[in-house]
């Protein structure tokens, strides 16, 4: 089963926040500014679908994967 969840360093997720907000929500670790790089970014989006376990790339989202 494949579980998706924030961070739980509440710190470093209202940075996050602010700097998406910022951003027009685009994800603050991206160099370019198109629609794959609006939160969630398709590269989390690809490593979910690929059922790969980690973080997006700005550590927002925790993707986890449990056998339930």
């Amino acid at each position: 089963m494949i579980h998706i969840k924030q961070t739980d360093d509440k710190a470093h997720l209202e940075e996050i926040l602010r700097q998406l907000k910022a951003n027009d929500h685009y994800c603050p670790c991206s160099l370019t500014k198109t629609q794959e790089d609006k939160c969630m970014c398709k590269s989390f989006r690809d490593q979910i679908e690929r059922k790969k376990p980690g973080e997006c790339a700005c550590g927002r989202y925790i993707l986890t994967i449990t056998e339930d």
